[in-house]
């Protein structure tokens, strides 16, 4: 039996509602999501995360699985689900590096991209940091 892959992954700007459609998704008994939701594979996977602004250390630093086995592991073996993913905003940011890898993991891999106005992305992100006396 070879290695569960994922087929599809939530990407695109933090803020901009990929947490509400994940939460969707995860109701839907054919769909599996990662847990963590962000293991950021695809973007960090050859650099690892080695993040030091406020709150990484327990984010981003915490939950990222840069290592491919450990990755693949996040996903069910036995299982019937028809769409498998992850939803991590990073890979988005990191295009270059992990448009390859995820053409590698599967070539038929599935992108939701997500976006959202940029003044209003950052006034979230600012608000979000500032609730967690991170900013």
């Amino acid at each position: 039996m070879s290695q569960t892959r994922p087929n599809f992954l939530v990407v695109g700007a933090a803020r901009s509602g990929t947490t509400g459609l994940v939460e969707g998704l995860k109701s839907h008994p054919r769909v599996f999501v990662t847990d963590p939701k962000e293991p950021h594979f695809f973007a960090l996977h050859e650099t690892g995360a080695h993040f030091t602004a406020p709150g990484d250390q327990h984010t981003i630093n915490r939950v990222a699985v840069t290592d491919r086995q450990a990755y693949l592991d996040l996903y069910p073996q036995d299982h019937e689900y028809l769409a498998l993913g992850d939803a991590s905003v990073s890979t988005l940011y990191y295009a270059k590096t992990a448009v390859p890898a995820v053409l590698e993991m599967n070539p038929d891999m599935k992108l939701v991209v997500m976006l959202r106005e940029p003044v209003a992305r950052a006034y979230s992100s600012h608000q979000y940091m500032r609730a967690r006396g991170l900013e």
